[in-house]
């Protein structure tokens, strides 16, 4: 905006003169010097005066103007003031906002922790706030994740609605895949279980839970080798021996195989029926602890015998046939001549382990083929080559096998229980298993 000019044009004069131009050209007089502002006049700003200059020095007449104007002053007292009541207000909301959250335990103590045995416990958290809370289970400093391996957490982060709970479920297990370093641990505070849990609540506070227990050392989960050198039960306190001094084969082993050998093989439904589950394990119990098995076992079932057998083979550490030669014995598996040879390469310990437990599975067969016959035998080998084949032929480092890895390590395990006298390949016997 502009002011009303109340002075005579300023462009053209000639030079160091108050006339307009006089050269051929003649230029009409022009305003060609203004100043111009932008505010409210009146308001924001107010002009004192606009006029030009009477100076000869160029062929413009210089203007000038004045004016005068409101502008905004900081006072710093009244601006603290302000910033403090922003503050105030600001941390009101975020308090109100705040999760209130309580949770219902802050530790649980396992007491005695057994290999297969899973123990739970449920937490609840409660949000008592006006808003919905989050939380997750964070790692604590140096740890890999939220949680040990042998811990399990359920959910690991959720949100809470106000006025709700949420449940939390806690589930230890020691399995094949976390025993094996506790089991092998030759003191009692290596074999200490505890874990602190972390639950972190989105803009709360931390809460901390306590897991801890006493694992009590089982020979499901530990190797065939330091079996071997145990000459009794893993937790009657025995160092171990070398190896000169190794049994044949573990005594865990010898002990279930033994009473199936006396008392289960004339069983018509042998490694075909359950076991019962409080049985089990008691008997790996006993195994542990007792150096009477015999005697202490003797009202127990057979079949809970024969699947206690299973499971201590499934929960090696390492399998029969180790791991390193699994996909070898994979591609073996239709050569029995080829399977033999390379049992000849793996430790001695898992060699005669292998022979001893076939011996054991040959037995049934041929069982079932003097009172039953040909097919009674098919049949039965072809069930043991089914059940036994995936336990004692297994990657330790996979675990989930695919149906073909399957159907290899029951055939292979099928080429050294062929009943006697039947002309029939290994195949042929996973096949009919698989039929089945």
């Amino acid at each position: 905006e502009e002011a009303r000019l109340g002075f005579a044009p300023t462009y053209k004069y000639d030079a160091d003169t108050d006339i307009y131009d006089t050269s051929e050209k003649r230029r009409a007089p022009a305003w060609c010097d203004r100043v111009l502002y932008r505010g409210a006049l009146g308001r924001t700003c107010e002009q004192v005066s606009y006029r030009r200059a009477e100076l000869r020095s160029s062929d413009h007449k210089p203007v000038s103007a004045t004016y005068t104007v409101r502008t905004k002053q900081i006072v710093p007292e009244r601006k603290q003031a302000v910033l403090r009541d922003i503050i105030e207000t600001l941390a009101k909301y975020e308090n109100e906002a705040r999760p209130e959250c309580l949770l219902s335990q802050s530790q649980w103590a396992l007491g005695a922790v057994y290999f297969g045995v899973e123990q739970r416990c449920t937490l609840t958290l409660r949000n008592n706030g006006p808003g919905a809370a989050k939380f997750r289970f964070v790692a604590r400093p140096g740890a890999d994740g939220p949680c040990a391996d042998w811990l399990r957490v359920t959910p690991l982060r959720a949100f809470v609605a106000p006025n709700t709970e949420c449940s939390i479920e806690l589930r230890v297990l020691i399995d094949g895949k976390t025993a094996t370093k506790l089991n092998m641990s030759e003191s009692e505070a290596e074999r200490q279980l505890d874990e602190i849990l972390v639950l972190h609540l989105d803009h709360g506070v931390d809460f901390f839970v306590s897991v801890s227990g006493a694992y009590q050392a089982s020979s499901f989960g530990c190797t065939l080798d330091y079996l071997a050198r145990r000459p009794t039960p893993l937790r009657v306190a025995t160092p171990v021996s070398n190896t000169d001094d190794s049994l044949l084969v573990p005594k865990e082993l010898w002990l279930l195989v033994d009473r199936l050998r006396r008392d289960g093989l004339h069983d018509p439904t042998l490694f075909q029926q359950s076991g019962d589950a409080g049985q089990v394990s008691l008997i790996r119990e006993w195994l542990d602890t007792s150096d009477d098995f015999v005697n202490v076992s003797a009202d127990v079932s057979v079949h809970s015998i024969a699947e206690a057998l299973v499971r201590f083979l499934g929960a090696l550490a390492e399998p029969v046939v180790p791991t390193e030669h699994y996909f070898e014995a994979l591609d073996c598996a239709l050569s029995a001549e080829r399977c033999r040879v390379l049992l000849q390469y793996v430790p001695p310990v898992h060699y005669r382990t292998f022979h001893y437990i076939m011996a054991l599975l040959r037995a049934r067969v041929n069982f079932r083929q003097t009172t039953g016959g040909d097919v009674a035998a098919r049949q039965a080998a072809a069930r043991l080559a089914a059940l036994f084949g995936p336990v004692l032929v297994r990657n330790s480092k996979r675990t989930h096998p695919d149906t073909e890895a399957v159907r290899r390590a029951s055939l292979f395990v099928a080429q050294f229980i062929k009943p006697d006298g039947v002309e029939a390949t290994a195949l042929a016997l996973a096949d009919e298993q698989l039929d089945e």
